[in-house]
């Protein structure tokens, strides 16, 4: 039997109405009781029987006045301290009377609904599921999201409670508007992943977040393929995950300053006989809306603090942030496949997980420069060394400064990245004019390739080996004229390291000219 719960009533006002409402079975004739209305009612003397209706009255006030002598609702008729023999008290309700059950019922405690619950005695307080198989009535009934079997689990947030009161959709998925749940179905699109790959070199410090985090193998100067992520949600329903805090599938991020959803992506390496050479870390997501799929989607709704993918929508992660890569330090040269899984363990509920593993071919080229490349605090990339790099056997600043420039004579895959701040995009005839058209002055961008003035401030620290992106002039010192008299051997008139590309970058004037574009 369940314990009782019942509400509190006033003493004064069940003293007036209790022997109206409860009572034993016994009393004497009364004159317009409770019970009638217009008529003799039956007036209780002793707390017996409720009152006979007097003669087109109301009938029995039921058990809306149960007192905590007697709280037990029978049959909705009177008030009892217990239920008769054979039949259980239940509180089906807490906010108000227990009740006793049928004869043949029992009560069963903690049902899904949040109450107690009236079951036939033979289910022995069990409720069958979708698909035959059953759980107690103080669990919930929850489809296993790969093969639509289903389980048993004794919590649900309120949003996942779906059709019958004993059904739980599983992770991932919410309950629809038809009473069904309604799954996502992620994807992974291969075009981006491959069109950004990119290696590059990162120093990382002892206590780096990302050496605490897994992401590389070793501190220090680290080899890295990166690309970005982009995860559409083409299913009907949204990749719902909601509040994080408190939930073992997340875990929080002291360095992000918010919560990650664990193994959300996968990322390998295989070489062409099919052995994996690489692996990335097991990549945790703060899922969120970030990109429409067309346009009219629904207005974003998910972010880090409430988790989750809406239908139509696109997270993606950039290539820029941390551990959005696979460390290749010790990977030779070659061709290979990458490989990138999304909800690899099937965690997450979907309508379908025939697209949640894309391959893209990737190529490590040779290292041609003889120590590596350098990847040092920005404020190192100077004139005049500020952090004494020059001579380090490293390519540090991509050859654009001349101490720099020798290290980096010989190589390929450290030089060619574009240093603008806003990166480049091509010449557009219909802008590039003096007059600016199209306000693109002073966006950070460089458009027009610095051929205009107002797109020279953009284009100033730019080195790239797309001719879009170079502007006119890129020498640090600019170039000047070529002056017969000086430009022959020997420097006569002493411009070598001066750091402009002087005589068109002959013997004395490489290092100056190195990095440079000259009209």
């Amino acid at each position: 039997m369940s314990s009782l719960r019942y509400p509190a009533f006033s003493f004064a006002l069940a003293l007036a109405v209790a022997s109206a409402a409860c009572g034993d079975d016994t009393g004497t004739a009364g004159s317009g009781g409770l019970g009638g209305n217009g008529g003799n009612g039956g007036a209780t003397t002793d707390g017996g029987s409720p009152p006979t209706d007097g003669g087109g009255g109301m009938g029995p006030i039921g058990c809306a006045l149960c007192t905590e002598q007697e709280p037990i609702c029978v049959d909705n008729e009177h008030c009892a301290a217990e239920c008769p023999a054979e039949r259980d008290a239940c509180s089906i309700n807490p906010e108000i009377y227990p009740i006793c059950c049928e004869v043949g019922e029992i009560c069963c405690p903690g049902s899904v609904a949040g109450n107690d619950k009236c079951s036939p005695a033979a289910s022995n307080c069990m409720a069958e599921c979708p698909d035959g198989s059953t759980c107690s009535t103080a669990e919930y009934c929850q489809p296993n999201p790969i093969d639509g079997s289903y389980g048993c689990t004794d919590t649900c947030p309120a949003q996942m409670v779906c059709g019958a009161d004993n059904v739980c959709c599983p992770l991932g998925s919410r309950c629809g508007d038809n009473g069904t749940c309604v799954l996502s179905d992620l994807s992974i699109d291969a075009e981006r992943v491959q069109a950004s790959a990119e290696v590059s070199w990162q120093t990382f410090q002892d206590d780096a977040c990302v050496i605490q985090e897994g992401c590389v193998d070793a501190p220090g100067d680290r080899k890295l393929l990166r690309f970005d992520l982009k995860t559409p949600n083409t299913g009907d329903g949204d990749l719902f995950l909601g509040n994080p805090e408190n939930n073992d599938l997340f875990e929080y991020s002291a360095c992000h300053d918010h919560y990650h959803f664990l193994g959300y992506a996968r990322y390998s390496l295989i070489d062409t006989n099919g052995v994996t050479v690489a692996n990335g870390h097991k990549q945790a997501f703060c899922l969120l809306d970030f990109e429409e799929l067309e346009p009219g989607a629904p207005p974003a709704q998910y972010h880090c603090g409430f988790q989750g993918i809406s239908a139509g929508w696109s997270d993606i992660y950039s290539a820029s942030l941390p551990c959005q890569w696979v460390d290749i330090t010790d990977v030779p040269p070659g061709d290979y496949m990458l490989q990138v899984e999304v909800n690899f363990d099937k965690t997450i509920a979907e309508s379908s997980f025939d697209n949640n593993v894309a391959l893209v071919p990737v190529t490590i080229a040779a290292e041609t420069c003889p120590n590596g490349c350098g990847n040092p605090d920005p404020a190192c990339c100077a004139d005049g060394d500020p952090c004494g790099l020059a001579a380090n056997g490293l390519c540090d600043c991509d050859g654009f400064y001349p101490w720099d420039a020798q290290e980096c004579s010989g190589c390929e895959s450290c030089t060619g990245a574009t240093t603008c701040p806003g990166g480049c995009t091509p010449p557009d005839d219909a802008c590039c004019d003096p007059t600016n058209p199209c306000g693109l002055g002073d966006d950070g961008i460089c458009q027009c390739a610095g051929t205009q003035a107002w797109d020279s401030v953009d284009c100033a620290q730019c080195s790239s080996a797309d001719p879009d992106c170079v502007p006119i002039d890129t020498c640090p010192g600019g170039c000047t004229p070529n002056t017969g008299a000086c430009c022959s051997d020997g420097d006569p008139c002493g411009w070598s390291g001066d750091g402009s590309c002087d005589c068109d970058g002959i013997a004395w004037d490489f290092l100056d000219c190195s990095s440079c574009v000259c009209p």
